[in-house]
C-alpha cells in the first residue's frame, strides 16, 4: 500500500528522466579498517565588509560624515564650533531654568564657597554628534555647566577633568580651549574625592557604579537613581540599584530645573555634611547658658531692697547680741530690770518710724536704761564680783 496520498503525475514511467543528486562526500577509514563514507565539511562562509558605496549610503541616511566604531559623527571646525557654542550660551542663560538654577544655587553655596575644590564631568557627548538634537543637549549641558561653576565663584579657577570615549580630536582640542582637561577613560574616576562636583547627565548605570566605589563626591547634579530601579529587573540588576540608593542615602535631593530633554529626570544631590547640626548644637547651648545680661540689670533693684532689709532687721538683731552678755553678768534682779526696760524700748521704735517726738522720747529712755545697767556694772566690779 502506498505510504502517502499525494496524487502520482501522469507521467509514464518510460518518459520519467532518473533524479541524479550530486553530494561531496569522504571516504574514511577507521582503525578496526572498516570504509565509512562521510559529507565533505562546507566551508565557512566569508563575511564581505561593506563597500565604499554601501557606508556612504548609510551615512547619508543618518546625515552624518564620518563613524567612529557604532557612533556617526559630521564635520565640524573650531570656528563652527564656537559659533554654535555661543548659540547655546545665548539660549541657555534666557532660559527660565537658568534663573532658577541661580537662586537655587545661590542659597546653598551661602557660607560654602569652598566646597567645591574639583569637577569630574562624565559622558557630556561629542560636540561632532550625528544627531543634531545630542549635539544641541551637549552644547547646552557645557554653558550650564559654566553657569553653575560662576555660583562656586573664586579667586582660583576650579579645575574641570572631562572624559568620554565619544570624544573626537576635534572635541578634545576645543574643550582644551576653554581651558578644561580632557582625560581618558577611566583616569577621570581618580579625582573624584569628598570636595568634587561630578556632572554626569543621562549616563548608563555602570558609570554611577563607578562613581559610588569613590569617596562620596560633595555635589552629584546627575540623573535620578529611582530611575534605573524601575527600569532594571534582573537579579545583577538589582544589586547595582541597591548600590546606586545607597550611594545617594547621604545627599539631599534637589530636582533640577527640566529643560526639553537636555536635563529631564535630572537631580541635584547635596551632600549633608556632618559638622552641620553639630554647629546648630552649640549655638543652642550658647543661647540657654546666656541669661547673664539679665543678672546685670538686677543689682541695679534688688541689691537696694535688700540693703534696706538689712538695715531695718540689723538693730534687732545686735540689740539682743549685746543684751546677751550683759544679763548673763548682771544678778537676777538687774536683768529683770533691763528686760522691762527693753520691752519698754521696743514699742518706743516701732513709734519712732511715726514722729520725731516719739524718736527723741526713745532716745532719752535708751540713755536712761543704759546709764541704770552702768551703774550697777560699776557696784559690781567694786565688790570684786564680776569683770568685764
Amino acid at each position: 500500500m502506498p505510504h502517502t496520498n499525494r496524487k502520482k503525475k501522469g507521467t509514464s514511467a518510460a518518459t520519467k528522466k532518473p533524479l541524479i543528486t550530486h553530494t561531496k562526500r569522504k571516504e574514511v577509514l577507521d582503525e578496526e579498517g572498516w570504509v565509512h563514507v562521510i559529507d565533505k565539511p562546507s566551508k565557512p562562509r566569508s563575511i564581505t565588509p561593506p563597500s565604499e558605496k554601501d557606508e556612504a549610503k548609510e551615512l547619508w541616511a543618518i546625515a552624518a560624515d564620518f563613524k567612529i566604531g557604532n557612533a556617526y559623527y559630521v564635520n565640524r571646525t573650531e570656528e563652527e564650533l564656537e559659533i554654535e557654542y555661543t548659540r547655546a550660551r545665548k539660549s541657555w542663560g534666557q532660559s527660565e531654568a537658568c534663573r532658577r538654577v541661580k537662586i537655587l544655587l545661590e542659597e546653598k553655596t551661602e557660607g560654602e564657597k569652598e566646597k567645591i575644590k574639583n569637577v569630574v564631568v562624565l559622558g557630556l557627548g561629542s560636540l561632532q554628534n550625528a544627531r543634531g538634537e545630542g549635539r544641541k543637549a551637549s552644547f547646552t549641558q557645557l554653558v550650564a555647566l559654566e553657569s553653575i561653576l560662576e555660583n562656586f565663584g573664586r579667586e582660583t579657577k576650579i579645575p574641570v577633568y572631562l572624559q568620554d570615549p565619544a570624544f573626537t580630536s576635534l572635541d578634545t582640542e576645543y574643550l582644551q580651549k576653554l581651558e578644561y582637561t580632557v582625560l581618558p577613560d577611566p583616569e577621570a574616576f581618580e579625582h573624584i574625592d569628598g570636595n568634587t562636583l561630578v556632572y554626569a547627565i543621562h549616563c548608563y548605570a555602570d558609570i554611577y557604579e563607578k562613581v559610588s566605589k569613590r569617596e562620596n563626591a560633595a555635589v552629584m547634579i546627575c540623573t535620578d537613581m529611582e530611575m534605573f530601579e524601575s527600569s532594571r529587573i534582573e537579579k545583577e540588576e538589582s544589586e547595582v540599584n541597591k548600590t546606586l540608593q545607597v550611594m545617594v542615602d547621604d545627599y539631599e535631593k534637589i530636582p533640577f530645573p527640566q529643560i526639553r530633554s537636555d536635563f529631564s529626570d535630572t537631580i541635584i544631590y547635596w551632600r549633608r555634611d556632618e559638622e552641620i547640626p553639630a554647629i546648630e548644637e552649640t549655638t543652642v547651648t550658647e543661647e540657654k547658658s546666656e541669661p547673664l545680661p539679665t543678672e546685670g540689670d538686677v543689682p541695679e533693684t534688688k541689691p537696694v531692697e535688700e540693703l534696706v532689709s538689712t538695715e531695718e532687721a540689723k538693730p534687732e538683731e545686735q540689740k539682743p547680741e549685746e543684751q546677751k552678755p550683759e544679763e548673763q553678768k548682771i544678778e537676777e534682779q538687774k536683768i529683770e530690770e533691763s528686760t522691762a526696760a527693753a520691752k519698754v524700748t521696743k514699742p518706743v521704735e516701732e513709734v519712732s518710724t511715726e514722729t520725731p517726738e516719739a524718736q527723741l522720747l526713745a532716745e532719752a529712755k535708751a540713755a536712761e536704761v543704759k546709764d541704770a545697767v552702768e551703774e550697777k556694772m560699776s557696784e559690781l566690779e567694786s565688790r570684786g564680783g564680776v569683770k568685764i
